[in-house]
């Protein structure tokens, strides 16, 4: 009797392709009159199948016959271990081989260990982080480390691209978190080649900041609100206006930790989020919020203060929406359209890349764009204007010789 097994590749054992229906590729394993087929999740026409040389005439066949060589590998390194140190070849042993090989391979449990356990990001990157995770679950082609290949990754974003609910940006992010760990696993030397090489993934356009023009903050100042507590959520979004503190450092301001020097109050902390350094100056309006509340802000948590900023804006009979992020960018239009250098706001704001300043400096741009064009229109105006002047001239002139 028989002590090990015969393992093979086989091509559409269920006999179900055609021109026009793909087939499976298998790993077949006999022992004692026993088979079990391990799927490697390929699946090609038959045009496109060689019984000696495997997947052929397809532009990804190195990719796919390198993942048939893989999994028929690792079978047949097991079996000849066993033959090595002479023990004999059981189905239970095989099973539990294969479970180990599977978490051992597991490009999905090797993302979800380090999502989990990451240091270097704050919670609101981790929670992108498992947006990404999920995602990729959902796509359920990309599992095990065999599986990042150059068809795969294009397969995920075709993928993508047709979830509705994800945009240009969000699906470019996605395949930023992927080359992250991608390139973990190369130098753990999990992977050897980066499925990524050669591919140009699309950033897509930045959303529009949306701001409050002078015009706007000076109506939602002079707003007066129902309760005390929307009162203080309209406060704490004029503070960001004044500030360009996000949410996160707002929650965590400490008036005490404020540096007073020639005579102003500077602000010297880090971005909660990125880690970056910045530099602000309370300015006068921003300081009066803090008295009011004996220079405590009265934080509350981030889901009820956009709720809030909501009922804000209706009472002010604002037509934007506003949210806590509108805030940050009303401070930075503000302080460019004040002449502010773009450099200097990096630091201001805390950006970590000059690139997200300067998308502000795109909408000071078009704003200076729209009062060129409201000129344009004037001068238009004076121009019709100065032309039916020499129109009536004309005609009185006309008039006043036929008189005579």
């Amino acid at each position: 009797m028989e002590r090990y097994p015969i393992a093979k590749i086989i091509f559409d054992r269920r006999k179900n392709s055609s021109n026009t229906k793909e087939g499976t590729v298998e790993l077949e394993i006999y022992f004692q009159r026993k088979r079990k087929w391990i799927s490697t999740g390929i699946k090609i026409l038959p045009k496109h199948w060689h019984p000696q040389k495997k997947v052929i005439n397809r532009p990804d066949f190195q990719d796919l016959n390198l993942k048939i060589d893989h999994i028929e590998n690792t079978v047949l390194n097991f079996i000849r271990k066993l033959m090595i140190e002479n023990k004999p070849f059981t189905w239970s042993c095989f099973e539990s081989m294969l479970e180990n090989e599977k978490n051992e391979n597991s490009f999905i449990e090797f993302v979800t260990e380090r999502v989990k356990n990451r240091n270097d990001i704050v919670e609101s990157t981790r929670k992108n982080h498992l947006k990404f995770l999920n995602a990729l679950l959902d796509f359920n082609k990309i599992r095990n480390f065999h599986d990042l290949t150059k068809p795969n990754i294009f397969r995920y974003d075709e993928w993508l691209h047709g979830r509705k609910k994800y945009t240009q940006a969000t699906i470019a992010s996605y395949h930023k978190y992927m080359k992250i760990y991608v390139n973990e696993a190369i130098r753990k030397e999990l992977i050897q080649f980066n499925p990524y090489d050669g591919i140009k993934i699309d950033r897509g356009k930045s959303s529009i900041r949306k701001f409050l023009t002078q015009e706007e903050i000076s109506i939602l100042e002079g707003t007066h609100l129902a309760t005390a507590s929307l009162d203080k959520v309209k406060d704490l979004f004029m503070f960001q206006c004044y500030t360009g503190l996000a949410y996160a450092d707002l929650s965590k301001f400490d008036f005490n930790q404020v540096i007073v020097r020639n005579g102003k109050y500077v602000v010297h902390d880090v971005r909660k989020k990125t880690g970056e350094e910045f530099y602000i100056i309370l300015l006068p309006k921003a300081i009066e919020i803090l008295k009011k509340y004996d220079y405590k802000l009265p934080i509350i948590t981030n889901q009820q203060y956009n709720l809030r900023l909501k009922i804000v804006a209706d009472a002010a009979g604002l037509d934007k929406r506003l949210t806590s992020h509108m805030g940050r960018h009303t401070y930075a239009t503000m302080c460019l359209n004040s002449g502010v250098k773009v450099e200097v706001l990096a630091d201001m704001m805390g950006h970590a890349d000059i690139k997200t300043t300067q998308i502000y400096a795109k909408l000071v741009n078009s704003t200076v764009e729209n009062a060129y064009d409201i000129l344009e229109e004037r001068d238009s105006i004076l121009q019709i204007i100065n032309m039916v002047s020499d129109i009536l001239k004309i005609i009185k002139l006309l008039l006043y010789h036929q008189k005579i």
